[in-house]
Parts: C-alpha cells; sequence; structure tokens
C-alpha cells in the first residue's frame, strides 16, 4: 500500500520527535553560553582591578604577559607604601616545589617577607620570576614608572651571579621574556636583544591577554597547577609509584646542574655586556628618583658551588665598582653573595625555607633603615 506523503529524512523538517534540532534550545544554550562568558569576563575585571586576586594568590615565579605584569603594579602602587621585589627565581617557589617541600608557596621570600613588612605599613608585591635577566628587570622598572600613581614605588633589585654569565650576552638570550621588548624600545639597540620572531599566535596571545581580562586570568592561574611546568607537575604526581629510581635520578639531576652552573661562576663578567648595560640604566634611573629608594642586593650564593674563588671574588668586585659609582643617596647596595653557609642552601642559589626567612629578615632590615 503506497501512501501519498513523501517520507523525509529524519531531521529535514525540524521536528524534534523525529531527530531534529530543536532550534530554541540551541539559540538559548548559546546565549546561556555568552552570558556566563560576559558575567565571567566581569568577574575576573573586578578580582583584578580591585586586587582581590593579589591579596589571595602568590604568583611568585610567573609572569605571563605585559597586561598581567601592568595590573600587578597598578594594583600595589595604590598602596600607602608600595615596595616591588625585581629578580629571578630565588624569589619564587621553583626551587622548594623541585626539592619536595612542603607548601612552598608560602615559603618564599617574598612570602616570608609580606607580613612583617605589612605590619609596618609597607606593601610588598613579588615581580620576579623564573630565568629573568637583567634587560627584563629594566623592561619591568619602566613599566613601574609608568603605572606608578603619585606615591613613591620602592624598588629591591636582587642580581643574581647567572644574569652575568657569558651564555646571555648573546642578543638572541639577552632577554627572557619577548613581551617585555615594547617597554625597551627606543632605549635599547635592537641588534643589543635581537629580533623575535613575529609569529601570529604570539600576536593573537598579545592581543588576546590585552582585551580578555578573562584569559590573561587564566593563564595567570595555570602555573598555580602546573608549576614550573605541566612535565614537572605530572613527574611530581607519578613519583610515588616509582620508588628508588628517584632516588638515581636525584644524583643524576645533581651531577647535571653542575655542569650547567658551573660557568656562571667560573667565567670573567664584562662590565660592557648586555647585562651591566641593563644593570646601568637601572641604576641611573634609581638615582634619578630622588623621592624614592632602591635597594641592590647580589643575592647570596651556595660556597660549594663558587668554583674558583679568585674568579669569583674578582667578579665581585667587579660588580662592586660598578655600582658603587653610579650610587647617590637613593640608591643602596648589598654584596650578600657569602652571608649563608651550604646547609641553607638547595642548591647553588636558591634557599631552604629557613634560609629564606633569614633573607627576608635582611631585606626587611634594609628596608626599614
Amino acid at each position: 500500500m503506497s501512501s501519498s506523503r513523501r517520507l523525509e529524512p529524519d531531521g529535514v523538517d525540524g521536528n524534534p520527535e523525529r531527530g531534529g534540532p530543536d532550534r530554541s534550545f540551541v539559540a538559548g544554550a548559546a546565549a546561556s553560553f555568552f552570558v556566563l562568558i560576559l558575567l565571567a569576563e566581569g568577574a575576573a575585571r573586578w578580582a583584578a582591578g580591585s586586587g582581590w586576586i593579589y591579596r589571595r594568590l602568590d604568583f611568585s615565579g610567573s609572569l605571563t604577559s605585559l597586561p598581567e605584569l601592568e595590573q600587578r603594579i597598578a594594583w600595589n602602587a595604590r598602596r600607602a607604601y608600595p615596595i616591588f621585589l625585581l629578580g629571578d627565581s630565588v624569589l619564587g617557589p621553583t626551587a622548594l616545589w623541585e626539592h619536595r617541600v612542603d607548601h612552598p608557596r608560602r615559603l618564599t621570600i617574598p612570602a616570608q617577607l609580606a607580613p612583617a613588612a605589612a605590619a609596618g605599613g609597607m606593601s610588598v608585591q613579588s615581580l620576579g620570576a623564573d630565568g629573568l635577566l637583567l634587560p627584563d628587570l629594566e623592561a619591568i622598572d619602566r613599566t613601574i614608572e609608568a603605572g606608578r600613581a603619585q606615591t613613591p614605588a620602592r624598588r629591591v633589585i636582587v642580581l643574581n651571579v647567572r644574569m652575568f654569565a657569558a651564555e646571555f650576552a648573546a642578543s638572541a638570550k639577552a632577554l627572557s621574556r619577548d613581551f617585555l621588548r615594547p617597554e625597551l624600545e627606543g632605549a635599547v639597540p635592537d641588534a643589543a636583544l635581537g629580533r623575535p620572531e613575529d609569529a601570529l599566535g604570539d600576536r593573537l596571545s598579545a592581543s588576546a591577554a590585552r582585551h580578555c581580562v578573562l584569559a590573561r586570568t587564566a593563564w595567570q592561574l595555570q602555573p598555580l597547577w602546573y608549576f614550573p611546568t605541566r612535565r614537572d607537575a605530572f613527574r611530581r604526581l607519578l613519583e610515588p609509584a616509582r620508588g628508588a629510581a628517584a632516588g638515581e635520578d636525584g644524583d643524576l639531576q645533581e651531577a647535571a646542574l653542575h655542569l650547567k652552573v658551573d660557568p656562571y661562576y667560573r667565567g670573567r663578567w664584562d662590565s660592557s655586556s648586555v647585562a651591566f648595560r641593563a644593570l646601568d640604566a637601572l641604576l641611573e634611573a634609581a638615582r634619578s628618583r630622588s623621592d624614592t629608594q632602591t635597594i641592590v642586593v647580589l643575592t647570596p650564593q651556595n660556597p660549594e658551588f663558587a668554583g674558583d674563588a679568585e674568579t669569583f671574588d674578582r667578579n665581585r668586585r667587579v660588580l662592586f665598582d660598578f655600582v658603587t659609582a653610579r650610587t647617590g643617596s637613593s640608591v643602596v647596595y648589598r654584596d650578600l653573595a657569602n652571608a649563608f653557609p651550604p646547609e641553607r642552601f638547595l642548591d647553588h642559589c636558591h634557599l631552604t625555607p629557613e634560609g629564606n626567612r633569614e633573607y627576608a629578615e635582611i631585606l626587611l632590615a634594609l628596608l626599614r633603615s
């Protein structure tokens, strides 16, 4: 028996009972999604703008974008007595993570300095991040000066031996964060820092960080779970199942660390290098700010890694002469290279929790003076 009604495949006539899409449901779901995105963007803007996220979370050791840096500076600059810490991984929790110290973010130098400083009316914000070099610190210092309000903002610049190594004198390695390059344009010759690859992905990421606070916040939060990298986080999760193999890996890592850092202590520092040029710019900017003080310290180094003591002492003298020749009433320099014994170190320059506490006390004393 034939039917006069032409049969159609399921879903062609849009009847939900026959498997077709319900257009009102799809439209409602899409609208709900965009409303949630807008609400999340608004919440992210409020959390960053009010400083809520910075009062409750510690981002020491990571720096993901220039807009993030500007936002962190803007929040702290509004405080009554803002202080910014500039440095590399010494200020972050990476080494504590790698040595399986419990609650590493609570035991960093900034985390131990902040409460005592707050008792004296000072607001400490760490802008240190893993791998930063002196041109990076110069760019951060310029960003602080451009973004601060009328309140003078003090700086504590933590220098590390690795920053002066010949390995980072080449233009391709002189800057660790390409997103800081715009802060140095016009002040640093392009040849000194090299030219970055103009990748479409990098431009899109920079645009998203600038205009979408939700994306920027997501990138900021990621290192709280995957720190310092995803590989390291997964390796920590798998370690209990590996058992004794971890000890063997520890010996290999110790040997690899010596191979990596020995050149930092054996090479002679060149006061005409990119690192010293950036330090010169930092000191010149500090001297011009008569309304505030800049404290410059050479961070402690493990004596067991110092290698040739004669070369190490010579380099320290070069740095001392270079800095003191450019200091004024607004700049204070302290060489803390020999401030701690070997048992206070986790490796060549990163301190134990107790060492971080004592280091924080030294910095607090300098700030109070």
